[in-house]
């Protein structure tokens, strides 16, 4: 499988970190 980086950007970090915020947001509301 390759691998398109060795790490992660800082706009996709912050993207998942969204996503697993609105989630939670939405399991618990």
């Amino acid at each position: 499988m390759p691998r398109r980086r060795s790490a992660f950007t800082l706009l996709e970090v912050l993207l998942a970190t969204a996503i697993a915020v609105l989630v939670m947001y939405g399991l618990y509301l």
